[in-house]
């Protein structure tokens, strides 16, 4: 691949977290940090865009020194990268969040939802326990009926068996249209919050925030709910690890995530040196 980077004049790079700027050990590599740090140095922007909650991005921005606005919970709230404030939120709609829970339910889906930063779960099961090992904290059991009103940032799926998860989203989208945004994550894992919000909106916010044209702008992602955000900017990403329907949506492909793919493409994209002449894409 044969790329000049002055023809795009990139200012801003956006980085979805899980399955793209992490490892499969949910860990950040030398050579990622390294790229980072570089681009930082040359006044490229990093701006992390990724569906998890403050609490659980916060350590990987701690890591890599970014102080950008931060998208967190797929879109729904950006935060200030430096003190942490909130700059921009959008909540479920009361309605909609009880449906949620209604179909999850009857579906027989693990069930969890955020709330001022807080993870809550009807069910002590294996799902939760896995899942707060992922995001490095612990949530509350809770009974979402006796939450009035129940003000949720974003609700969430998970299921072994996609399929199971697939009728439930259909039933969703019959009842509510573009009203809610929801998508898959991850392969098990669903997400869904405010139709008004996602990541390419999120970011198209941030960089009018920054004065900084989507024309000089990457962005980075794996997962479906990365899609419009890789088509939204001059040059979208995608991972090898990535679907088949987010790759379509790409303008490049990068080597996966756990190949430090981004750290390699940037590494071409940008002439960093970070690795071996004969080790590039």
């Amino acid at each position: 691949m044969i790329i000049d980077e002055f023809e795009y004049h990139i200012k801003a790079i956006a980085f979805d977290l899980d399955g793209t700027l992490l490892d499969s050990d949910r860990a950040l590599t030398p050579a990622v940090i390294k790229a980072i740090a570089l681009l930082k140095a040359r006044g490229i922007v990093p701006i992390i865009a990724t569906g998890r909650s403050f609490r659980a991005m916060a350590p990987y921005q701690k890591q890599l020194q970014i102080t950008a606005p931060v998208i967190c919970y797929n879109g729904a709230v950006v935060y200030h990268g430096g003190s942490g404030e909130i700059m921009h939120s959008v909540l479920l709609d009361d309605e909609i969040t009880r449906e949620i829970i209604r179909i999850g339910r009857a579906s027989n889906l693990h069930l969890h939802g955020f709330r001022d930063e807080q993870l809550l779960f009807e069910e002590d099961d294996a799902q939760i326990a896995d899942y707060q090992a992922r995001v490095g904290f612990s949530g509350t059991r809770v009974d979402f009926d006796t939450l009035e009103p129940l003000r949720m940032t974003k609700m969430m799926y998970i299921a072994e068996d996609p399929s199971r998860i697939e009728q439930a989203a259909a039933m969703l989208e019959e009842s509510f249209g573009d009203r809610l945004h929801h998508c898959f994550s991850l392969p098990t894992f669903y997400e869904m919050i405010d139709g008004s919000a996602s990541k390419e909106h999120a970011l198209l916010r941030v960089l009018t925030d920054l004065g900084i044209s989507p024309d000089h702008t990457m962005a980075f992602g794996d997962g479906g709910n990365d899609s419009a955000m890789l088509e939204a900017v001059r040059i979208g990403i995608a991972m090898e690890n990535a679907g088949d329907e987010v790759k379509l949506r790409s303008t490049f492909c990068a080597p996966g995530n756990d190949e430090d793919g981004v750290a390699r493409f940037l590494d071409e994209f940008f002439h960093l040196g970070i690795f071996p002449e004969d080790e590039l894409l």
